[in-house]
Protein backbone atom coordinates (compact mmCIF):
# COMPACT_ATOMS: atom_id res chain seq x y z
CA UNK A 1 0.00 0.00 0.00
CA UNK A 2 2.94 2.37 0.59
CA UNK A 3 3.69 2.17 -2.91
CA UNK A 4 0.24 3.12 -3.69
CA UNK A 5 0.37 6.07 -1.64
CA UNK A 6 3.49 7.55 -3.22
CA UNK A 7 1.67 7.42 -6.54
CA UNK A 8 -1.64 8.85 -5.10
CA UNK A 9 0.03 11.53 -2.79
CA UNK A 10 0.18 14.56 -5.46
CA UNK A 11 -3.72 14.09 -6.30
CA UNK A 12 -4.38 15.15 -2.89
CA UNK A 13 -6.88 18.51 -2.66
CA UNK A 14 -7.35 20.94 0.45
CA UNK A 15 -10.76 20.80 0.02
CA UNK A 16 -10.31 16.69 0.46
CA UNK A 17 -7.90 16.82 3.03
CA UNK A 18 -10.61 19.12 5.46
CA UNK A 19 -13.07 16.55 4.53
CA UNK A 20 -10.66 13.82 5.92
CA UNK A 21 -10.25 15.69 8.84
CA UNK A 22 -13.74 16.90 9.72
CA UNK A 23 -15.07 12.88 9.14
CA UNK A 24 -12.19 11.69 11.36
CA UNK A 25 -13.17 13.98 13.86
CA UNK A 26 -16.79 12.94 13.36
CA UNK A 27 -16.42 9.26 13.27
CA UNK A 28 -13.59 9.01 16.03
CA UNK A 29 -15.41 9.05 19.13
CA UNK A 30 -17.91 6.17 17.17
CA UNK A 31 -15.01 4.36 15.79
CA UNK A 32 -12.33 5.00 18.62
CA UNK A 33 -8.96 6.66 18.66
CA UNK A 34 -7.39 7.22 15.50
CA UNK A 35 -3.96 4.70 15.44
CA UNK A 36 -3.11 5.14 11.93
CA UNK A 37 -1.12 2.26 9.54
CA UNK A 38 -1.97 1.29 6.10
CA UNK A 39 -4.90 -0.62 6.96
CA UNK A 40 -7.14 1.99 8.72
CA UNK A 41 -8.81 4.32 5.91
CA UNK A 42 -10.47 0.92 4.89
CA UNK A 43 -11.12 -0.57 8.34
CA UNK A 44 -12.87 2.80 9.13
CA UNK A 45 -14.88 3.03 5.66
CA UNK A 46 -16.09 -0.96 6.16
CA UNK A 47 -17.19 0.01 9.49
CA UNK A 48 -18.63 3.60 8.59
CA UNK A 49 -20.32 1.76 5.59
CA UNK A 50 -22.45 -0.52 7.87
CA UNK A 51 -23.49 2.62 9.69
CA UNK A 52 -24.15 5.95 8.54
CA UNK A 53 -22.42 6.18 5.68
CA UNK A 54 -20.75 9.45 6.21
CA UNK A 55 -17.73 8.71 4.54
CA UNK A 56 -19.56 7.93 0.89
CA UNK A 57 -22.04 10.82 1.79
CA UNK A 58 -19.02 13.07 1.89
CA UNK A 59 -18.35 11.99 -1.82
CA UNK A 60 -15.94 9.70 -1.06
CA UNK A 61 -15.39 6.21 -3.13
CA UNK A 62 -13.75 3.64 -0.90
CA UNK A 63 -10.38 4.02 -3.23
CA UNK A 64 -10.85 7.77 -3.06
CA UNK A 65 -11.29 7.48 0.58
CA UNK A 66 -8.33 5.11 1.32
CA UNK A 67 -5.78 7.67 -0.54
CA UNK A 68 -7.28 10.86 0.46
CA UNK A 69 -7.15 9.75 4.49
CA UNK A 70 -3.39 7.98 3.44
CA UNK A 71 -2.08 11.33 2.01
CA UNK A 72 -3.42 13.04 4.80
CA UNK A 73 -2.32 11.16 7.49
CA UNK A 74 1.10 11.05 5.75
CA UNK A 75 0.90 14.41 5.28
CA UNK A 76 0.62 15.14 8.79
CA UNK A 77 3.61 13.27 9.48
CA UNK A 78 5.66 15.05 6.81
CA UNK A 79 4.62 18.27 9.02
CA UNK A 80 6.12 17.02 12.26
CA UNK A 81 9.63 17.92 13.47
CA UNK A 82 11.53 15.70 12.93
CA UNK A 83 14.11 16.30 15.78
CA UNK A 84 11.70 15.59 18.41
CA UNK A 85 11.12 11.94 16.62
CA UNK A 86 15.04 11.28 16.19
CA UNK A 87 15.25 12.24 20.04
CA UNK A 88 12.29 10.00 20.76
CA UNK A 89 13.91 6.40 18.97
CA UNK A 90 17.25 7.49 20.69
CA UNK A 91 15.84 7.47 23.59
CA UNK A 92 13.98 4.04 23.53
CA UNK A 93 17.03 2.66 21.99
CA UNK A 94 19.76 4.06 25.19
CA UNK A 95 16.61 2.61 27.19
CA UNK A 96 16.80 -0.82 25.56
CA UNK A 97 20.23 -1.21 25.77
CA UNK A 98 20.49 -0.86 29.32
CA UNK A 99 17.22 -2.61 29.95
CA UNK A 100 18.88 -5.47 32.86
CA UNK A 101 15.76 -7.46 32.80
CA UNK A 102 16.77 -8.48 28.96
CA UNK A 103 19.18 -10.97 27.75
CA UNK A 104 21.43 -9.95 24.93
CA UNK A 105 19.12 -11.99 22.24
CA UNK A 106 15.98 -9.99 23.65
CA UNK A 107 17.76 -6.46 23.32
CA UNK A 108 18.72 -7.21 19.97
CA UNK A 109 15.24 -8.54 18.75
CA UNK A 110 13.83 -5.13 20.48
CA UNK A 111 16.37 -2.32 18.95
CA UNK A 112 15.51 -4.18 15.74
CA UNK A 113 12.05 -3.54 16.47
CA UNK A 114 12.93 0.22 16.84
CA UNK A 115 14.81 0.39 13.95
CA UNK A 116 12.09 -0.98 11.65
CA UNK A 117 9.53 1.14 13.22
CA UNK A 118 12.00 4.88 12.63
CA UNK A 119 12.30 2.96 8.82
CA UNK A 120 8.87 2.99 8.55
CA UNK A 121 7.93 6.27 10.11
CA UNK A 122 10.65 7.16 7.49
CA UNK A 123 9.36 5.88 4.29
CA UNK A 124 5.23 7.66 5.55
CA UNK A 125 6.67 10.95 5.90
CA UNK A 126 8.72 10.85 2.58
CA UNK A 127 5.38 9.77 1.40
CA UNK A 128 3.53 12.91 2.46
CA UNK A 129 6.00 15.37 1.45
CA UNK A 130 4.22 16.55 -1.35
CA UNK A 131 1.45 17.03 0.64
CA UNK A 132 2.41 18.56 3.85
CA UNK A 133 1.52 22.21 2.48
CA UNK A 134 -2.20 20.96 1.90
CA UNK A 135 -2.48 19.49 5.41
CA UNK A 136 -0.30 22.24 7.19
CA UNK A 137 -3.44 24.29 8.04
CA UNK A 138 -5.16 21.16 9.27
CA UNK A 139 -2.29 20.21 11.81
CA UNK A 140 -3.65 21.61 15.07
CA UNK A 141 -6.98 19.50 14.56
CA UNK A 142 -4.72 16.36 13.34
CA UNK A 143 -2.42 16.79 16.59
CA UNK A 144 -5.88 16.25 18.83
CA UNK A 145 -6.66 13.28 17.00
CA UNK A 146 -3.47 11.97 16.92
CA UNK A 147 -1.71 10.18 19.86
CA UNK A 148 0.21 11.76 22.01
CA UNK A 149 3.68 10.29 20.94
CA UNK A 150 3.45 9.48 17.88
CA UNK A 151 6.87 8.37 17.09
CA UNK A 152 6.09 5.52 19.30
CA UNK A 153 3.15 4.30 17.66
Amino acid sequence: MLAGLVTHAAALTATDATKVVALIETLEPELGPLAYDEETAEEWFARDEVRDRLIVKAGFTRESWRDAFDATLCGYLANLPKGPIDARFAQMRKRLAHAPRMTPEQRATAIAFVDEHEQRLAQLRAAGRPNAGIVHPLMPRLDRLMPQDVASE
